[in-house]
C-alpha cells in the first residue's frame, strides 16, 4: 500500500500514469460538516465546545480541520496561529497581481458583493475563474434571487490579507471600499 498526499494546483495535475491506473483511488477531502467540526472541537479542547466558538471557528475556517484545530488550540485574540498564517500566506503568494488585488479589495470590504460590484473591484472572467479554481472566492444565491453575492471563501484568508497589507494599500482600497458602499446605498 502506498499513500501520496498532494494538493491541487492549477497547471500540476497527477501523472496520467496514476490517474489512469485502476488500482489508484483519488480520494477529494471536503470541509468539515459541523458534526465532524464540533467532534474536532470537541477532541482539542477536551470539553464540549460552545455553539457560539464552534460557529466562529466554522465561520472563519470554512471547514479547514487544520485550520480549525490551530484556531481552537490558539489564542481566540486578534492574532492568527502563525501555522495558519503561513500555510495562507504561501497560497497567496501564487496569485497572479490581478487575483491578489481582487481578493486584497474583497478582504478589505468584508461584504459580499454583486457580480456588477465584483467586476467593478476588478473581477474579470478569468480572474474569477482562476480564483473559483483555487477557492479563494465562492458564491452564493443573492437573497432576492438577482444573480449571485460574491465574497472570500475563507474568513481567515481575508484577516491575513488585511494583516500583510502596506497601509497605502489598505487606504487605497478602502477609498474603493467607501465609493462601492456610496453606488449601493448603504
Amino acid at each position: 500500500l502506498v499513500v501520496v498526499a498532494a494538493r491541487p494546483a492549477p497547471g500540476h495535475a497527477l501523472p496520467r500514469a496514476l490517474t489512469n491506473d485502476p488500482r489508484v483511488a483519488q480520494l477529494e477531502l471536503q470541509p468539515l460538516l459541523r458534526d465532524e467540526a464540533r467532534a474536532l472541537a470537541r477532541h482539542c479542547l477536551e470539553k464540549e465546545p460552545s455553539t457560539e466558538l464552534l460557529e466562529e471557528a466554522l465561520g472563519r475556517c470554512g471547514g479547514n480541520p487544520l485550520f480549525i484545530e490551530e484556531t481552537l488550540r490558539g489564542s481566540r485574540g486578534t492574532h492568527l496561529p502563525l501555522t495558519i498564517e503561513a500555510a495562507i500566506e504561501a497560497r497567496l503568494e501564487s496569485l497572479s497581481a490581478a487575483e491578489r488585488r481582487l481578493c486584497d479589495s474583497l478582504s478589505v470590504l468584508d461584504t459580499p458583493v454583486t457580480e456588477e460590484e465584483l467586476s467593478a473591484l476588478g473581477g474579470t472572467a478569468s480572474v474569477v475563474r482562476a480564483l473559483r479554481r483555487r477557492r479563494f472566492v465562492g458564491s452564493v444565491a443573492a437573497p432576492n434571487g438577482s444573480g449571485r453575492l460574491w465574497r472570500l471563501r475563507l474568513q481567515l484568508t481575508a484577516e491575513v490579507l488585511r494583516n500583510v497589507m502596506s497601509d497605502r494599500t489598505r487606504a487605497e482600497l478602502h477609498g474603493e471600499a467607501a465609493q462601492l458602499l456610496v453606488a449601493r446605498g448603504t
